[in-house]
């Protein structure tokens, strides 16, 4: 045991976080006791208030605020103790707890009875209740459903609007008809792009709310750009560069000239202080010192402006070319170490030089036409289902509160109510969510009595799928919210993480992540954390190589690192964690052959698994007799199981589209399928048939399920979490029974792709499997971070892309641009935008890498794979945009050594799974014991029976 005592180091932060007269920005890094400060600073306001109401903390999931609640009225409990705990912090806790039921005795508040008095709540959860108050205003009469998945209305929404096509007359015709031709007339495309669009219409809909686009207005947005970025990369060069630059710099134009080169470099200013440089110019700058693929050179040549030594005539000439390609790479080499520089550099070279042509803005306004006019539909939508989506609450919610210059009474009231705001995870914040806290305390000022308090982590701020804004988080830092200016604090105290593992992360994220902060990029800085416990043994971080993707192997190496973590009784928790569910596709497996149990959370979809591909499959050819592909499904599944040769037949029977219920009437066919298989599909259609004369006799659910006990589903059960499986598809399937039909098998058919498998019953809950976003917030005393070596998924191409961004000139600048024309040139507009989204996803990925190396209490196990070549003895760079890329140059050595070690190995695994060709299926001639009608599901849990294998 390591007996270096670590202290708590940040003791006056966490004192300070209690003053109750002062508004806080909390940085509160992994591990560092939020939970417990944030309890104890509601402990505190909760002893001075009037009543408990005055109140008020926001989190940002229902399990967060259940959480909060939670430890508050364990604390009040625990104050009823006179027995102080003996840890300090715990301590603490107790006396802020006794202070509160003094409180709460001489105000009678009773809030162990009525707990529900404490105002903690969703962000959701805050808009509904404003929204409630005020439904005349916010335009709602009955407070509408608020829909967690509304692909559904925006479709409604959409095909509404896209069929104004077909009308010649409608005043939309041109426009769906210009964005069409611009997608080829791809119609689906144009569909999936506008839905994905109004996910997001909260962003876009500011750009409209001046009445529409002014072209004048975005040239000159472009032109600001370019302006800030010159100015920026002119400031930082500035005390960069010295004499001997420019003086290479006249070298590299004199030989580009002299070879007749067309690179701007040439003509680059003789201005020695960049005052004079274009965006252009720099760009061509920055061409000397990366490749096009945005990496640092590793040598210069005539293309750079170095010729060759042998091109100068003369030991002086020579001497000199020599000495100012050395200038040149001792440039590149200072400047990797200024990242502010090549940042602005990246973003000259990114910046399109030319305005919007007039294409573009046709394409443009025809675009925003299509999405006003889709938005209004969707509205109608809204109105129509009484169903809305969290982003209309949200915008109804923030209606309810008018704005800065005219609150509403609600607004008004609003602000008597709560005296005291606190915020949890703020860094997952989004632009409407904070202007609505802006409203929320409008009128506030510092000293006032009331206060806000925003607790987060900047360096977890993981959900911009979610628009989460981490800029929105450093802003209140720099400038306060609203009228209200912000102390800010830093927690620095790791209480999760062994010590090693600390220094590991420390020193690992503190380059990975950017070096400076950006608002509008979203870069944050890394904050280091100081050890608050000691090492026990066998922690820290571990990287295991692999020099090749082979999926098997590296899932074998993921068994035995959990073998070894569970045969150690003092892990309590091991967990296995991805950045996408597809990256454990061959572990699930894996761990199912080794017959190891897991605990899988939101893992495996319920859709995908076969028994409900089967009973899905039953359910539509029950419902439609005519659906012959349902029909083969069902005649394959393992109820019948026929073999592939016994299909064939049926698919070459005469008239074959005709109903393949009447093959069995069919003689010839009959005569040529084999006599296992006759007697399943006599079997399964005389079952089939009987169920079907009863439809509508019986409820949905009863009818389907009945038909599928007599089949013998059941029989083919092989845990209770497959029959948990099956019973939360019939729940389902219960919930769209209209009059014995299926009400929108649409809808029903994405429900069940969005449900998730039960985890799995046999599992003592100790080895757990799931994503890093599902694991933020929970701590393992083993992490196992298997497919760092796997690229991120490339994300779709959006129908719009914008960028806002503040500078001296106006208040915004908009840049946007549509998506390229499909077999068009491409968009510089469009690129220069991707570029800037690219760096935030790249910044959001070390964040997520970051919260997966933090979940570790006591080991971290990295596993990734390269592609080695054998024709080199270096090992290569990982694929960009994978999690290794991140950390290679701490990893490098350890690739390096095991290729030195082992050579190439040329993998003799696929990459993907392999699937068993055999036919899982009933046992031919089985019957089910007693009649089926209404059988209860619980009660056929432990009917087995024998399958056979062909």
């Amino acid at each position: 045991m390591n007996s270096i005592n670590y202290s708590v180091n940040d003791t006056a932060s966490r004192r300070e976080a209690l003053n109750i007269e002062k508004n806080f920005v909390i940085q509160a890094p992994a591990g560092s006791g939020k939970t417990e400060l944030l309890v104890q600073r509601v402990l505190k306001l909760l002893a001075y208030v009037g009543s408990p109401e005055d109140v008020l903390a926001v989190t940002f999931t229902r399990k967060a605020a259940a959480e909060m609640r939670s430890r508050i009225v364990d604390a009040l409990y625990a104050g009823r103790s006179n027995t102080p705990p003996t840890e300090a912090h715990a301590r603490l806790t107790w006396n802020l707890a006794r202070h509160v039921l003094k409180r709460d005795s001489e105000r009678s508040w009773g809030l162990l009875d009525n707990p529900s008095r404490l105002r903690i709540m969703t962000i959701d959860s805050l808009f509904s209740l404003v929204v409630g108050q005020m439904p005349f205003c916010t335009g709602f009469g009955v407070k509408p459903t608020v829909s967690e998945h509304p692909d559904r209305l925006y479709t409604e929404a959409i095909d509404e609007t896209v069929s104004a096509v077909f009308e010649e007359s409608h005043p939309l015709s041109v426009s769906v008809s210009v964005v069409l031709s611009h997608l080829d007339n791809n119609v689906p495309r144009l569909k999936d792009m506008l839905s994905s669009m109004l996910a997001k219409r909260d962003q876009w809909l500011r750009m409209l709310s001046g009445g529409g686009l002014d072209r004048e207005f975005l040239d000159s947005c472009l032109d600001d750009i370019r302006l800030g970025i010159a100015e920026k990369i002119q400031s930082s060069l500035t005390g960069f560069v010295k004499t001997d630059f420019f003086e290479m710099l006249e070298f590299i134009k004199e030989n580009l000239n002299n070879a007749g080169s067309s690179s701007q470099l040439v003509n680059v200013p003789d201005d020695k202080s960049f005052s004079g440089w274009s965006i252009s110019d720099f760009s061509a700058l920055s061409d000397l010192f990366f490749t096009s693929d945005g990496s640092f050179r590793k040598t210069l040549t005539k293309a750079q402006g170095f010729p060759a030594g042998t091109a100068f005539k003369g030991a002086d000439a020579k001497a000199y070319a020599k000495s100012m390609k050395e200038c040149g790479l001792a440039y590149i080499a200072v400047m990797k170490t200024h990242a502010d520089i090549v940042a602005l550099l990246s973003q000259a070279k990114s910046m399109p030089s030319d305005s919007y042509s007039d294409d573009q803005w046709v394409v443009l306004k025809c675009l925003f036409e299509l999405l006003r006019q889709c938005e209004f539909n969707l509205q109608n939508v809204f109105s129509e289902k009484r169903e809305v989506d969290f982003i209309e609450i949200s915008a109804r919610a923030g209606l309810a509160l008018g704005s800065a210059d005219s609150p509403t009474d609600l607004a008004l009231s609003l602000d008597y109510d709560f005296q005291h705001i606190l915020v949890d995870e703020f860094q997952d914040t989004s632009l409407s969510q904070f202007e609505f806290l802006e409203k929320m305390v409008h009128g506030w000022e510092n000293g006032d009595g009331r206060t806000l308090t925003l607790v987060g982590d900047p360096m977890q701020s993981i959900y911009s799928f979610r628009n989460a804004d981490v800029g929105l988080y450093l802003k209140a830092i720099q400038t306060g919210v609203g009228s209200l200016k912000l102390d800010f604090l830093q927690l620095s105290s790791n209480f999760r993480s062994a010590p090693k593992v600390v220094d590991w992360v420390n020193s690992v994220f503190s380059a990975v992540l950017p070096s400076q902060s950006d608002v509008s990029l979203g870069a944050v800085t890394y904050s280091r954390s100081n050890a608050a416990r000691e090492d026990l043994a066998g922690s820290g971080a571990f990287m295991h190589p692999f020099l090749e993707r082979d999926d098997a192997a590296e899932a074998q190496a993921v068994i035995s690192i959990a073998k070894d973590a569970l045969a150690n009784s003092d892990n309590k928790s091991i967990a296995v964690l991805v950045r996408n569910r597809s990256h454990l596709e061959s572990i699930v497996s894996t761990f199912k052959a080794e017959g190891i149990d897991y605990t899988a959370v939101e893992i495996e979809s319920l859709g995908r698994r076969q028994i409900i591909v089967d009973l899905f499959s039953l359910t539509r050819a029950l419902l439609d007799p005519s659906d012959n592909i349902s029909w083969y499904s069902v005649f394959r599944s393992p109820w019948c199981g026929l073999t592939l040769e016994d299909l064939l037949v049926l698919k070459r029977r005469p008239k074959s589209r005709s109903l393949l219920l009447n093959t069995i009437k069919n003689k010839e066919v009959m005569a040529n399928m084999s006599d296992d298989g006759k007697e399943r599909l006599r079997k399964v259609v005389r079952i089939m048939c009987s169920s079907i004369q009863d439809r509508c006799r019986y409820g949905l659910r009863r009818w389907i399920e009945s038909c599928w006990m007599s089949l013998g589903g059941s029989a083919l059960l092989e845990s209770q979490s497959d029959l948990e499986d099956v019973s939360r598809y019939f729940e389902l399937l219960d919930k769209y029974d209209r009059g014995g039909n299926l009400a929108a098998m649409d809808e029903f058919t994405e429900k069940v792709t969005r449900l998730y498998a039960a985890p799995n019953s046999r599992s003592d809950g100790r080895l757990q499997l799931m994503t890093i976003h599902k694991a933020k917030g929970l701590e393992f005393d083993v992490v196992i971070l298997p497919g760092l070596g796997r690229s991120a998924r490339t994300p779709d191409q959006q129908l719009l892309l914008w960028d806002v961004k503040s500078n001296d000139y106006r208040n915004d600048s908009v840049v946007l641009a549509p998506v390229r024309k499909t077999g068009g040139d491409t968009d510089p507009i469009y690129q220069y935008i991707s570029s800037i989204e690219s760096k935030r996803t790249s910044y959001e990925d070390a964040r997520l890498f970051y919260v997966a190396a933090t979940r570790a209490k006591n080991a971290l196990h990295l596993l990734g794979a390269i592609s080695c070549d054998e024709k080199t003895d270096l090992v290569p760079k990982p694929s960009k945009g994978s999690m290794l890329s991140h950390i290679w140059d701490y990893v490098e050595d350890v690739f390096q050594s095991h290729f030195d070690k082992v050579g190439f190995v040329s993998s003799t695994s696929s990459a993907s799974n392999h699937v068993s060709g055999r036919l899982i299926r009933i046992q031919s001639g089985w019957e089910m014991n007693s009649p089926a009608p209404a059988i209860d599901m619980k009660q056929s849990a432990d009917t087995r029976f024998s399958r056979s294998f062909t």
